[in-house]
Protein backbone atom coordinates (compact mmCIF):
# COMPACT_ATOMS: atom_id res chain seq x y z
CA UNK A 1 0.00 0.00 0.00
CA UNK A 2 3.07 2.20 1.21
CA UNK A 3 4.64 1.83 -2.57
CA UNK A 4 0.94 2.60 -4.28
CA UNK A 5 0.52 6.06 -2.59
CA UNK A 6 4.03 6.76 -3.20
CA UNK A 7 3.44 5.90 -6.76
CA UNK A 8 0.33 8.11 -6.86
CA UNK A 9 2.41 10.72 -5.18
CA UNK A 10 4.60 10.83 -7.53
CA UNK A 11 2.26 11.01 -10.74
CA UNK A 12 0.38 13.77 -9.04
CA UNK A 13 3.69 15.84 -8.74
CA UNK A 14 4.85 15.07 -12.39
CA UNK A 15 1.28 15.84 -13.54
CA UNK A 16 1.55 19.57 -11.32
CA UNK A 17 5.23 19.72 -12.89
CA UNK A 18 3.95 19.53 -16.47
CA UNK A 19 0.72 22.08 -16.11
CA UNK A 20 3.35 24.79 -14.88
CA UNK A 21 5.26 24.10 -17.78
CA UNK A 22 2.39 23.89 -20.35
CA UNK A 23 1.56 27.55 -18.82
CA UNK A 24 -2.54 28.29 -18.54
CA UNK A 25 -4.97 25.99 -20.27
CA UNK A 26 -6.32 27.84 -22.81
CA UNK A 27 -9.12 25.15 -23.62
CA UNK A 28 -9.81 25.30 -19.69
CA UNK A 29 -10.14 29.45 -20.71
CA UNK A 30 -12.92 28.98 -23.79
CA UNK A 31 -14.79 26.04 -21.10
CA UNK A 32 -14.25 23.40 -23.68
CA UNK A 33 -11.84 20.04 -23.96
CA UNK A 34 -8.90 19.55 -25.86
CA UNK A 35 -10.61 17.63 -28.39
CA UNK A 36 -12.81 20.39 -29.23
CA UNK A 37 -13.41 20.86 -32.63
CA UNK A 38 -13.23 24.51 -34.36
CA UNK A 39 -16.66 25.26 -34.57
CA UNK A 40 -16.71 24.48 -30.50
CA UNK A 41 -13.57 26.80 -29.87
CA UNK A 42 -15.50 29.44 -31.58
CA UNK A 43 -18.78 28.64 -29.53
CA UNK A 44 -16.88 28.53 -26.27
CA UNK A 45 -15.65 31.67 -27.76
CA UNK A 46 -18.80 33.72 -28.35
CA UNK A 47 -20.21 32.74 -24.54
CA UNK A 48 -17.10 33.94 -23.00
CA UNK A 49 -17.15 37.66 -24.78
CA UNK A 50 -21.12 37.46 -24.04
CA UNK A 51 -20.03 36.37 -20.11
CA UNK A 52 -17.46 38.59 -19.57
CA UNK A 53 -17.57 42.09 -22.34
CA UNK A 54 -16.98 44.95 -20.65
CA UNK A 55 -20.14 46.81 -22.05
CA UNK A 56 -21.75 43.67 -20.37
CA UNK A 57 -19.96 43.00 -17.32
CA UNK A 58 -18.37 45.83 -15.07
CA UNK A 59 -17.06 43.50 -12.26
CA UNK A 60 -13.22 44.30 -11.78
CA UNK A 61 -12.64 40.51 -12.90
CA UNK A 62 -14.80 40.94 -16.37
CA UNK A 63 -11.81 42.58 -18.50
CA UNK A 64 -9.05 39.72 -17.19
CA UNK A 65 -11.44 36.91 -18.38
CA UNK A 66 -12.34 38.50 -21.26
CA UNK A 67 -8.48 39.47 -22.91
CA UNK A 68 -7.66 35.97 -21.51
CA UNK A 69 -10.44 34.74 -23.78
CA UNK A 70 -9.78 36.84 -26.69
CA UNK A 71 -6.18 35.77 -26.07
CA UNK A 72 -6.56 31.67 -26.06
CA UNK A 73 -9.08 32.23 -29.11
CA UNK A 74 -6.74 33.56 -30.75
CA UNK A 75 -4.24 31.08 -30.48
CA UNK A 76 -6.50 27.88 -30.17
CA UNK A 77 -8.56 29.34 -33.64
CA UNK A 78 -5.30 29.73 -36.22
CA UNK A 79 -3.62 27.07 -37.87
CA UNK A 80 -0.16 27.12 -37.46
CA UNK A 81 -0.42 28.33 -33.78
CA UNK A 82 -2.59 25.87 -32.30
CA UNK A 83 -0.64 22.62 -33.12
CA UNK A 84 2.34 24.60 -31.53
CA UNK A 85 0.08 24.95 -28.19
CA UNK A 86 -0.82 21.40 -28.34
CA UNK A 87 2.37 20.20 -28.24
CA UNK A 88 4.83 22.85 -26.30
CA UNK A 89 2.04 24.92 -24.73
CA UNK A 90 2.30 28.65 -24.09
CA UNK A 91 6.47 28.50 -24.01
CA UNK A 92 6.09 27.55 -27.50
CA UNK A 93 3.94 30.12 -28.65
CA UNK A 94 5.77 32.70 -26.63
CA UNK A 95 8.61 31.49 -28.40
CA UNK A 96 6.93 31.43 -31.71
CA UNK A 97 6.32 34.99 -30.88
CA UNK A 98 9.72 35.73 -30.01
CA UNK A 99 11.44 34.46 -33.45
CA UNK A 100 8.48 36.38 -35.18
CA UNK A 101 9.96 39.38 -33.63
CA UNK A 102 13.77 38.72 -34.44
CA UNK A 103 12.69 38.01 -38.02
CA UNK A 104 10.83 41.52 -38.42
CA UNK A 105 13.23 43.64 -36.90
CA UNK A 106 15.98 45.78 -38.70
CA UNK A 107 19.24 44.69 -39.28
CA UNK A 108 21.50 47.42 -37.37
CA UNK A 109 23.94 47.43 -40.68
CA UNK A 110 20.75 48.00 -43.23
CA UNK A 111 22.02 51.65 -43.12
CA UNK A 112 25.40 51.27 -44.57
CA UNK A 113 24.82 48.72 -47.08
CA UNK A 114 21.84 50.39 -48.23
CA UNK A 115 23.23 52.34 -51.02
CA UNK A 116 25.66 49.54 -52.07
CA UNK A 117 22.80 47.41 -52.61
CA UNK A 118 19.77 49.39 -53.16
CA UNK A 119 19.87 48.90 -57.29
CA UNK A 120 19.88 44.94 -56.84
CA UNK A 121 16.70 45.29 -53.96
CA UNK A 122 15.13 47.66 -56.28
CA UNK A 123 15.28 45.30 -59.12
CA UNK A 124 13.63 42.58 -57.15
CA UNK A 125 10.66 44.96 -56.01
CA UNK A 126 9.96 45.80 -59.47
CA UNK A 127 10.16 41.84 -60.15
CA UNK A 128 7.23 40.99 -57.57
CA UNK A 129 3.31 41.50 -58.47
CA UNK A 130 1.60 44.63 -58.43
CA UNK A 131 -1.08 44.04 -55.64
CA UNK A 132 -3.83 46.72 -55.89
CA UNK A 133 -5.70 48.69 -53.16
CA UNK A 134 -7.72 46.75 -50.21
CA UNK A 135 -11.20 47.02 -50.64
CA UNK A 136 -13.16 48.61 -47.76
CA UNK A 137 -16.70 47.91 -47.50
CA UNK A 138 -18.68 49.48 -44.43
CA UNK A 139 -21.33 46.50 -43.31
CA UNK A 140 -24.24 47.11 -40.86
CA UNK A 141 -24.00 44.81 -37.79
CA UNK A 142 -26.07 44.39 -34.66
CA UNK A 143 -24.18 44.52 -31.45
CA UNK A 144 -25.66 40.60 -30.65
CA UNK A 145 -24.43 39.93 -33.88
CA UNK A 146 -21.07 41.15 -33.69
CA UNK A 147 -20.62 39.38 -30.65
CA UNK A 148 -22.02 35.85 -31.71
CA UNK A 149 -20.27 35.68 -35.20
CA UNK A 150 -22.67 36.71 -38.27
CA UNK A 151 -21.86 35.64 -42.68
CA UNK A 152 -23.58 37.60 -44.78
CA UNK A 153 -23.14 38.24 -48.65
CA UNK A 154 -22.22 41.41 -50.52
CA UNK A 155 -22.17 42.40 -53.94
CA UNK A 156 -18.73 44.26 -54.65
CA UNK A 157 -17.69 46.63 -57.67
CA UNK A 158 -13.54 46.03 -58.42
CA UNK A 159 -11.60 46.97 -61.12
CA UNK A 160 -10.52 44.29 -63.17
CA UNK A 161 -7.61 43.90 -65.91
CA UNK A 162 -8.98 44.27 -69.41
CA UNK A 163 -8.33 40.35 -70.90
CA UNK A 164 -8.51 42.36 -74.81
CA UNK A 165 -4.97 44.21 -73.61
CA UNK A 166 -3.75 43.18 -71.00
CA UNK A 167 -4.26 46.01 -69.02
CA UNK A 168 -1.89 47.75 -71.53
CA UNK A 169 -4.33 49.78 -73.34
CA UNK A 170 -3.05 48.60 -76.76
CA UNK A 171 -5.00 47.61 -79.28
CA UNK A 172 -2.14 44.51 -79.98
CA UNK A 173 1.53 43.14 -78.11
CA UNK A 174 3.04 45.04 -81.75
CA UNK A 175 1.55 48.55 -80.39
CA UNK A 176 3.51 48.01 -76.93
CA UNK A 177 6.77 49.58 -76.93
CA UNK A 178 9.26 50.08 -74.34
CA UNK A 179 10.91 52.39 -73.16
CA UNK A 180 14.45 52.55 -73.71
CA UNK A 181 15.52 54.81 -70.72
CA UNK A 182 13.62 52.36 -67.78
CA UNK A 183 13.12 49.19 -69.94
CA UNK A 184 9.61 49.62 -69.08
CA UNK A 185 9.68 49.82 -64.88
CA UNK A 186 9.00 53.13 -64.60
CA UNK A 187 12.10 54.19 -62.49
CA UNK A 188 15.40 55.42 -63.45
CA UNK A 189 18.41 54.36 -61.39
CA UNK A 190 21.41 56.45 -60.95
CA UNK A 191 24.62 55.47 -58.71
CA UNK A 192 26.64 58.14 -57.81
CA UNK A 193 30.38 58.00 -56.87
CA UNK A 194 31.23 60.15 -53.89
CA UNK A 195 34.00 59.57 -53.08
CA UNK A 196 36.69 55.72 -52.41
CA UNK A 197 34.28 53.17 -51.62
CA UNK A 198 31.17 55.56 -51.06
CA UNK A 199 28.11 55.01 -53.64
CA UNK A 200 25.01 56.86 -53.56
CA UNK A 201 21.96 55.09 -55.76
CA UNK A 202 19.12 57.23 -56.46
CA UNK A 203 15.71 56.13 -57.78
CA UNK A 204 13.69 58.88 -60.19
CA UNK A 205 10.45 58.38 -61.81
CA UNK A 206 11.32 58.13 -65.74
CA UNK A 207 9.85 61.01 -67.98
Amino acid sequence: MRSLHTLACVALCLALMVGSAMGEDLYKTLGVSRSASQREIKKGYHKMSMKYHPDKNDTPEAMEKFTQATRAYEILSDDELKPIYDRQGMPGIERKEKQGQNQGGGHPFGGMFGNMFGQQMQQKGQQQKQRGAPITLHVPVSLEDAYSGVSRHVDVLKRVICPGCGGTGAHSHSDVKTCTRCSGTGQVTERRQLGPGIVQTVNQPCS
